[in-house]
């Protein structure tokens, strides 16, 4: 599945997902394969700025960060920001050197320290050319965990304008993103359907992307009550547990026998 979300403040829409199919299953269902980096061109190519937007920056992982999604972005207008792995090769001096060769030279504890949103980080910065990237802003980020520092992550920026803290907390947006999938998979059963055929997989992601937009559009208008998606499921459920209540409760006042209660609520008897 590939999938693309609009996050503007606290706003966090899913906007477009497509069931990703390989040649084999798209010579199945006769349908034109399209590789992951494709679809998600295609998305960014049918996606149009809102007026009142002034940058847009496209935030990938590492499966997503190439010179061709770059250039994409660029012909639209936008910026990306994404994970690299750690093998990608940079040339520092001209010198050839995958990231992770390359950090093995950096004294860690040497590094300026940044701020974003309450974590520390040590931050390497290099610009110029990555693997077939022509040029490009890479921050080598180490989180700072009390005294000690977690493993390097690698995050590039086709703005080379952008200073290491910008870069970070832009970056951090995906966490609304990833949130959102969580509930997508623990809440409404993204990756729990039974159904076969390609068509009924099609329209059973539809029922859940609606499903994860009406939550998340309900979230916006009752910001002063409910902050997170999560909240919100709890909160329509324990609705509808008191509908279910009182239902039971006027039914039993009204001397309505068990058996026809049973069949309103289509429970065998």
């Amino acid at each position: 599945m590939v999938t693309s979300t609009f996050v503007a403040n606290s706003i966090s829409i899913p906007l477009n997902y497509k069931y990703y199919l390989d040649k084999d299953n798209c010579e199945k269902h006769n349908k034109t394969f399209k590789g992951k980096s494709d679809i998600a061109i295609d998305f960014i190519e049918s996606f149009n700025k809102p007026s009142n937007c002034d940058k847009i920056y496209c935030l990938v992982d590492s499966w997503y960060t190439s010179q061709k999604l770059i250039e994409s972005c660029l012909t639209k207008g936008y910026h990306l920001i994404g994970a690299i792995k750690s093998n990608r090769k940079i040339s520092p001096l001209d010198i050839s050197i995958q990231l992770k060769e390359f950090a093995k030279y950096i004294d860690p504890s040497s590094l300026d320290v940044v701020t974003v949103k309450g974590k520390k980080y040590r931050i390497y910065q290099y610009e110029g050319k990555v693997s077939n990237i022509e040029n490009a802003l890479v921050l080598i980020c180490y989180e700072v965990n009390g005294d000690k520092l977690k493993p390097p992550v690698y995050i590039l920026s086709s703005d080379i304008t952008l200073n290491s803290e910008t870069v970070i907390k832009y970056y951090l947006n995906r966490w609304s993103i990833e949130t959102n999938y969580k509930y997508l998979k623990t809440h409404l059963g993204f990756d729990e359907y039974k159904v076969q055929s390609l068509l009924s997989i099609e329209r059973y992601f539809l029922l859940v992307f609606l499903t994860i937009n009406f939550l998340e559009l309900y979230r916006l208008h009752h910001l002063n009550q409910i902050t997170t998606i999560g909240d919100i499921i709890s909160y329509i459920r324990s609705l509808t547990a008191k509908n279910l209540v009182l239902f039971i409760y006027n039914q039993a006042k009204s001397n309505v026998p068990v058996k026809t209660v049973l069949h309103k609520l289509k429970l065998v008897s």
